[in-house]
């Protein structure tokens, strides 16, 4: 990645100063709005039992889950810095107008990656390497000149799956509601099995209604009329390049297969000549296969185009689960990306089909995919109305009590709150989901080539969805705060990057850069700190404090480990159990995140912040009391605050069995302590 300038640097210099003021006050708002319950029953809260106990992933089977097992607890690893410095990125949505300005504005705060999406329909139909709009081109152009690597979305949207002609006809006879034929002024130009209704109500999809056949005038379909058409009406028409997904091993299928593979080398065509790299070992992008099979993949199936009638007539033939075709197309992809190497050398492979679904796993996939992808959007619940059988304790046993609290907060998928929890694939050590292992190592156990990290292409925690009354400081703070949290606990955790959806969205929603960024006139301005939003202040400090002494070279960690964990002063609960041994208070020290990065052999930044279940209601400061084993004597510790910009000095004394002893305050948002020995 590009260093930052001398100018960019002082431009941050003076956004600390600017905005320390501002986040003080935010956050001293946020903490009055709510304090969460504390009781006074024990002067010293201690941790019971140890830190990290792999038993917490180990022993819950997949389809369980439970409020107070924490599979994130079941390892702990010392993550070099330069993976948290690379990992922040940025969904791109962002049009060319603004792809420059865009771009400068996140390089200079601490991204240093983007995600942009070439859609399959993107391309000509007549010439299949053509992209239609020179724009998209046009932003990953952008992107280079300000250092930015593009993850490029491949995708087959169902708005626009493939290459495609359009055109238009005339309804000569009115039809009916469930009719299945439509008798039209002309069909030239249509071909069966090709050719679609572009725009039908109530049908989601261009082409959703396929012509099936053609007799004279009249169209076949192959569903039935969702609605009466009258004579003279004017219809959109589609032509696909190339048919749906029929089932794997079909000539339909072996067709659109090698068009997809057309298209995978097109991209990386069209990568090379606007990010100027042709002929490099490194194409300078990487790609994600598919976006979320539940949003807009019907193309994995012709059986979303079809009825039940025409399946069983066998014309056309039948299409296979999409998770099915997925895993072909992702094979399919990596053997593309082998065959062409002076296109795809040092381009990574991620497979978006496991963007929102737990069955895709390190050890099944092809040697060339370099990640298993995932969008772990937190869901918002409220306990006990949401929780689903299947529950257990914190004794393993079945879940007997119900807790009484509210879900919204970045970690959910780290938690065993959910069977599906992220940690199966993040994690470093093997778990089997019905007989497909799972695990960050999964494929070198299976005797194939390396390990299989985890990238989070799409991320945030919009709060207008849990209080559609906020105000925009109010909601910038709550996405600085999960922003903050969902960076450190995930990189730590194993993933390699991340990236924040999205750019450009409602100050009050996902949107990261602030609207008035993008409703501004005129050209970059020299000054942009009023254009700045408290998220990415936030991360650029977080980047700002791994960069700096950052040793990229470092081949290994030091371990370090959290050997003592006490909250000082009145016990401080999350939620409240029965008393019951398996139905405990969740306190905060069961809660708290230890999450430690090396920056170089005498330098480490921890992050540490209580992992409260509700980034919407603030946690007042407390204090711990730890102990960290791993660190040297005489070592110098200081902590900073992202959020205010300050640093300050912190007492540590060497502890009796070694390591040091130190009091910190903590909150519900990343605290860095900064450790020089």
């Amino acid at each position: 990645m590009a260093r930052r300038s001398a100018s960019d640097r002082c431009r941050a210099s003076r956004v600390n100063r600017e905005t320390r003021l501002r986040a003080r006050v935010l956050t001293l708002l946020m903490i009055c709005l709510a304090v969460p319950g504390t009781s006074a029953s024990h002067a010293s809260d201690e941790l019971g039992g140890p830190y990290i106990d792999a038993h917490w992933s180990t022993a819950v089977p997949f389809g369980a889950h439970s409020h107070w097992i924490a599979p994130w607890r079941s390892y702990l690893e010392t993550v070099p810095a330069a993976r948290f410095v690379d990992a922040a990125g940025m969904v791109f949505n962002v049009d060319s107008a603004h792809s420059d300005d865009t771009a400068r504005l996140l390089a200079a705060h601490g991204i240093h990656r983007a995600r942009v999406e070439i859609n399959w329909g993107d391309f000509d139909f007549a010439d299949e390497r053509r992209l239609i709009d020179p724009a998209r081109a046009t932003v990953l152009r952008s992107l280079r000149r300000f250092g930015l690597r593009p993850l490029i979305l491949l995708n087959a949207n169902s708005n626009a799956p493939c290459p495609m002609r359009y055109l238009r006809v005339t309804v000569s006879k009115p039809a009916a509601r469930g009719q299945r034929e439509l008798a039209l002024t002309t069909t030239a130009g249509l071909t069966a099995g090709y050719s679609g209704l572009q725009t039908v109500s109530g049908v989601a999809g261009v082409g959703r209604i396929l012509i099936a056949g053609i007799r004279d005038d009249v169209v076949l379909l192959s569903q039935p009329l969702p609605a009466d058409i009258a004579a003279g009406t004017s219809l959109g028409v589609v032509t696909f390049k190339y048919r749906p997904f029929a089932a794997p091993g079909s000539t339909d299928f072996a067709r659109t297969l090698a068009g997809w593979q057309r298209y995978t080398v097109a991209v990386a065509q069209v990568a090379r000549r606007a990010l100027g790299t042709a002929g490099q070992v490194d194409g300078g992008f990487d790609l994600e296969v598919w976006n979320e099979l539940t949003f807009g993949s019907e193309f994995l199936s012709i059986d979303n185009y079809i009825d039940q009638i025409e399946r069983d007539a066998g014309q056309p033939p039948v299409g296979a689960p999409a998770w099915s075709v997925g895993r072909t197309l992702m094979a399919a992809t990596a053997a593309a990306a082998v065959a062409r190497p002076d296109l795809f050398s040092g381009v990574a492979l991620g497979d978006g089909f496991a963007n929102t679904i737990p069955w895709p796993a390190s050890a099944t996939e092809p040697g060339r995919v370099t990640a298993i992808d995932k969008h772990p959007y937190p869901p918002r619940l409220t306990f006990p109305r949401d929780d689903k059988p299947g529950g257990i304790d914190a004794a393993l046993q079945r879940q007997r009590c119900a807790p009484s609290y509210t879900a919204n907060f970045p970690e959910y998928y780290g938690t065993a709150l959910a069977t599906e929890t992220i940690v199966r694939d993040l994690g470093p050590y093997d778990t089997d989901i019905y007989g497909t292992v799972h695990g960050r190592f999964a494929r070198s156990a299976a005797g194939r080539h390396g390990p299989v990290p985890v990238w989070i292409t799409e991320f945030n925690v919009p709060p207008n969805e849990a209080d559609p009354a906020i105000g925009a400081a109010a909601a910038m703070v709550v996405k600085a705060k999960a922003a903050a949290r969902a960076l450190a606990f995930f990189v730590n955790k194993g993933a390699t990057q991340l990236d924040f959806y999205a750019a450009a969205g409602s100050d009050t929603g996902f949107g990261m850069v602030p609207e008035r960024f993008f409703a501004r006139r005129g050209p970059y301005p020299v000054d942009d700190r009023p254009y700045l939003s408290l998220p990415l202040v936030v991360i650029d400090r977080m980047v700002q404090t791994m960069n700096l002494g950052l040793d990229r070279g470092l081949a290994r960690t030091r371990t370090v480990t959290l050997t003592h964990l006490a909250a000082a002063g009145a016990t401080r609960v999350i939620f409240a159990g029965d008393g019951s041994a398996g139905c405990p208070d969740l306190r905060a020290v069961d809660a708290f995140a230890f999450l430690p990065f090396e920056v170089n052999p005498h330098r480490l930044v921890i992050a540490y912040y209580v992992m409260t279940r509700d980034v919407m209601r603030p946690w007042p400061a407390q204090q711990f009391d730890i102990t960290i084993a791993g660190i040297r004597a005489g070592a110098r510790v200081s902590v900073r605050d992202p959020f205010s910009g300050e640093t300050f000095a912190v007492s540590a004394k060497r502890s009796a069995g070694g390591g040091v002893s130190l009091r910190l305050t903590a909150t519900d948002y990343p605290k860095l302590l900064i450790v020089n020995d």
